[in-house]
């Protein structure tokens, strides 16, 4: 079967709950073998091993990122030193 979806790296499909390949049609589509009959077809992209680490790296670093400004924050309010908000000026 020939799908109306681009090929590219990554893609996973199933059919009738069974891994299947997916190959490139000559039009550059999406192409994977059927049995004879009805079908249940899942086709996904789940991306290449490489970009799925590099979200995960792009993730962790974000966060790490995040932790650093909330620690600089909180670093910056220790060294104010303590402050009643209660206080009212006379």
């Amino acid at each position: 079967m020939e799908t109306h979806r681009f090929f590219a790296r990554g893609c996973r499909a199933t059919v009738n709950g069974h891994a299947v390949p997916v190959t490139e049609s000559p039009e550059h589509l999406a192409m994977l073998p059927l049995e004879a009959g009805k079908n249940d077809v899942s086709l996904d992209y789940v991306g290449p091993t490489s970009v799925r680490v590099a979200l995960r790296v792009s993730a962790f670093a974000w966060i790490a990122l995040a932790g650093f400004a909330a620690w600089l924050v909180v670093q910056r309010w220790l060294a104010r030193g303590p402050t009643s908000v209660l206080s009212t000026s006379s």
